[in-house]
This record gives C-alpha cells, sequence and structure tokens, in this order.
C-alpha cells in the first residue's frame, strides 16, 4: 500500500545512498527525466546529464546531510524536456539505530506555478504603487517650490495670501 501510495503521488520522492546514487525514485522523478526508475539506481546527478554546476551543488548537499545529520531545504530552477520549473526540495538522513547515516531520503515539488503566481502579484503590488510613489514624487517637488511661511506672521510671500 506505501508503494501505491509513493507511486501515485505528483512529488517527486527518493532515496541515496551515501555516495549520492540514487537507490530508489518514483515515477514521478523518472518520467520528468525520461528514465524507468530502474535506470536510475545507481546514478548520481551528473550521471543523469544535470547541469554541471546543480549537480555539483545537489551532491554536495547530500553530503551536508549526511555529515550534519540535518533536514535540508533549497529551491532551484531546472530546466526537464517539459521545460525549465522551479523546484522545492528536502533532503533528510535516514539513520539506523545506532544513529548512524545509512542513507538520505529527498522530496521535490514543482513550485512552478506558485513562482509564477508569486511573481505576479509583486508585479501587480508595484504596478499599484507606482501611481503613488509618482504623487508623492510631484506633492515634494510641489512642496518645496511652494512659499514659506514666515513663522508669526502668516505671510506666504504670495500678493493676496494670508
Amino acid at each position: 500500500m506505501l508503494h501505491a501510495a509513493v507511486n501515485a503521488l505528483p512529488d517527486f520522492i527518493y532515496i541515496f545512498d551515501l555516495e549520492g546514487r540514487f537507490l530508489y525514485t518514483n515515477p514521478a522523478l523518472s518520467n520528468l527525466l525520461q528514465r524507468s526508475p530502474a535506470a536510475m539506481v545507481g546514478l548520481d546527478f551528473h550521471d543523469l546529464g544535470y547541469p554541471n554546476d546543480l549537480a555539483t551543488i545537489l551532491q554536495a548537499q547530500i553530503q551536508e546531510v549526511i555529515q550534519t545529520k540535518d533536514i535540508l531545504r533549497a529551491e532551484t530552477l531546472f530546466e526537464a524536456a517539459t521545460g525549465p520549473g522551479y523546484y522545492e526540495y528536502i533532503f533528510a538522513p535516514i539513520l539506523n539505530e545506532r544513529d548512524e547515516v545509512t542513507s538520505v531520503a529527498g522530496t521535490t515539488r514543482d513550485i512552478t506555478e506558485r513562482r509564477r503566481t508569486e511573481n505576479a502579484l509583486r508585479e501587480s503590488q508595484k504596478a499599484a504603487i507606482r501611481p503613488t510613489i509618482s504623487m508623492l514624487n510631484l506633492e515634494t517637488v510641489i512642496g518645496s517650490a511652494a512659499p514659506k511661511r514666515r513663522a508669526g506672521t502668516g505671510f506666504t510671500g504670495l500678493r493676496g495670501s494670508k
């Protein structure tokens, strides 16, 4: 039943050995990478053709989790065959009864739509703020050009005004 649940999830679920090679991956990740889950076993991110800088970072993060026994959370932009996407991932140590790391579990979620929505909201907020900023700048310019009241006289320096 657990196997069926993991296979049904749209999130990527995987396990690495201590060298950062895949021991397991669910179909969601293997489909994204256009490989079978069995074909991914024993491979690392470099072997799978990830961009070298990203593969190096991911492999280093797996080693960090092994060394620190801490959970790691991060996001990255990744160019898959389906196009570019933003992905949020978590790496967590799997410990044995002696508190030793035996492998690293991971999960990744496609957050591309969320990122697009956040970016659209930010742009909308910027667009809404621009007229206000323009008005504030105009008031500053007008305010600095307006005559000053002389203390105690009510005189502004303009004829007919008090």
